[in-house]
């Protein structure tokens, strides 16, 4: 029996162990495994395999690997990187790391997306969102960073959503965007949040579901509390369990929840409210990460508390004012750093991106930082940016979901 023979919950089953490299060579084998691998069916199978890659491992898991096992990763993200500082453009870039920390070395790859380019004004960090594979980008226009632009390098599809009009006199400005899937409802949702000049210092919101027939934006909702003031411009949507969350001014925690369309508060960790210096949220394993930098001029020292937020899709929690916030440890350096959680390996430490250049990779059982090494061939590629988004590419096609126009253009513009 040969592999045309097998079923195709089988096949389906062998494709989805695979990475996307080696799916998209398959797919050019033969026209049976072509049209199993377009299969939507698949393309949730080989998204749910790769994400359950990136969670913690159980103690069991960890504690029946042996000692000579090799402790490893495989993880991607995005990293935006300046064209130049006059017009603010930058350049879009997919990042693939393969981890041996037992080596302390990863090897890189490296591909420039090919997507219009991305204007950065003001350093604002809200400007990419990805989610199972998809990639939200903003287009700028009348001064707004515009969530308009939707695209999967791996199928290549892209569509352009309609873009931000108003007819108020004060327009809009200091627009943030958030992109999500929610699984209760099987839907892919853009929100954008805006503030508009008239006078009362109210923030209003869009959302705009992919695939839907109206194919428009919602109407204009007044949000149902100030949320975001000046200092949260620069905080960047978290997406968990179909809610995205955001920092505001005071390090509350506001949460969109994309089933039911609805803003609420989540409680912070204990004694972390206050100004947002120092303060992010990202998201680890399947959890939500608050990262607080706290450093100790006196000494040159800092300190970086890494929290996990492990039920944070339950309602009653939210609602009676607790939540179920662990402090997974405390990450102690002797100078300056800047630490965003990326995954965790095999046996159960973390990777991080650390300074806006390397990864990092540290144990919470020796509580020691190693920076890792990149292989012989690796060091011309360049991970210095100022934003990395964790992205996991997949074969979510926009033409499944009944995106309506959307197009297709090449993969990437270059290795």
């Amino acid at each position: 029996m040969g592999m045309n023979d097998l079923p195709s919950d089988i096949s389906w089953n062998v494709f989805s162990r695979l990475d996307v490299d080696s799916v998209l060579d398959c797919k050019l084998f033969c026209k049976p495994w072509r049209n199993l691998i377009k299969n939507p069916s698949f393309a949730r199978m080989h998204l749910a395999r790769r994400k359950l890659m990136l969670q913690k491992p159980d103690e069991d898991d960890i504690q029946d690997l042996s000692t000579n096992a090799c402790d490893t990763a495989q993880l991607g993200f995005l990293c935006l990187q300046r064209i130049d500082y006059e017009s603010h453009d930058a350049r879009l870039h997919f990042v693939e790391c393969n981890m041996d920390t037992e080596k302390k070395a990863y090897a890189v790859k490296c591909k420039t997306i090919n997507i219009p380019p991305i204007n950065n004004f003001n350093g604002d960090a809200s400007t990419i969102n990805s989610c199972n594979g998809l990639i939200c980008s903003t287009i700028r226009h009348h001064r707004l960073n515009d969530p308009i632009h939707i695209y999967n390098p791996v199928t290549r599809e892209y569509v352009y959503l309609p873009r931000y009009t108003s007819e108020d006199k004060g327009g809009a400005s200091r627009m943030k965007c958030g992109f999500g899937y929610s699984p209760s409802t099987d839907e892919y949702k853009v929100v954008r949040i805006f503030y508009k000049h008239l006078g009362d210092r109210r923030w209003w919101f869009q959302v705009y579901t992919l695939g839907s027939e109206s194919n428009k934006w919602t109407a204009e909702k007044e949000t149902p509390y100030p949320l975001f003031h000046n200092g949260c411009r620069y905080s960047k949507g978290v997406l968990v369990n179909g809610d995205i969350h955001w920092l505001d001014n005071a390090s509350k925690i506001v949460a969109f929840n994309l089933a039911d369309d609805e803003f609420h508060y989540i409680p912070s960790p204990p004694l972390v409210e206050g100004s947002t210096c120092g303060k992010s949220l990202s998201v680890l394993g399947n959890w939500l990460c608050f990262v607080h930098h706290k450093s100790d001029k006196m000494n040159k020292n800092t300190h970086v508390d890494i929290w996990l937020l492990k039920k944070n899709n339950d309602i009653n929690v939210q609602q009676n004012g607790t939540c179920n916030w662990n402090k997974e440890f405390t990450v102690q350096a002797e100078t300056s750093i800047s630490l965003t959680p990326l995954a965790f390996t095999t046996k159960g430490k973390v990777l991080f991106w650390q300074d806006r250049e390397f990864v990092s990779c540290y144990d919470p059982k020796t509580a020691v930082l190693e920076k890792l090494s990149k292989g012989e061939d690796d060091y011309k590629v360049s991970l210095n940016s100022y934003e990395a988004t964790p992205h996991i590419n997949s074969f979510i096609s926009l033409k499944a979901l009944g995106v309506k126009k959307c197009r297709r253009r090449l993969q990437y513009k270059g290795k």
